[in-house]
């Protein structure tokens, strides 16, 4: 059996790495309540809650899916499903008797950052406004 860890680095900044990281966290946050507002709006609709590979279809199209990397937004969705579904089983939880409170729905996020994980190097495009030499 392995074990995988995670390890948090604090770095110290420049302005411009900074600005981007901001960037990059705020529409993290962003694609996450759009996220929970749909699994929320189909629970209390219908009583289910959608698939990972359901919400990573629906906001493929999203801007805030798009300023991400692919598997930054996928791994934000996949958040706001496992949050449902460990809902889902609290509830199921209550309804046997195991636990005593009945629990709330997931909810937003607050404040305006949410944690990304990065598994490459944070590369930022410059768009070349100039004509590109002919040859």
């Amino acid at each position: 059996m392995s074990n995988y860890g995670c390890q948090q680095v604090l770095i110290k900044t420049e302005k411009n790495l900074s600005a981007i990281l901001e960037f990059v966290c705020g529409e993290s946050a962003k694609l996450s309540n759009c996220g929970t507002y749909y699994a929320r709006q189909l629970y209390l609709k219908t009583g289910k809650i959608p698939g990972k590979f359901d919400l990573h279809k629906l906001f493929k199209s999203n801007n805030h899916f798009q300023a991400l990397y692919s598997h930054v937004a996928q791994q934000c969705l996949t958040t706001v499903v496992e949050s449902f579904k460990y809902y889902l089983g609290l509830v199921k939880a209550v309804k046997k008797g195991t636990r005593g409170q009945r629990p709330r729905l997931p909810g937003y996020r607050k404040n305006g950052l949410a944690s990304v994980s990065l598994s490459v190097p944070l590369k930022v495009r410059l768009w070349n406004l100039q004509e590109s030499p002919s040859l």
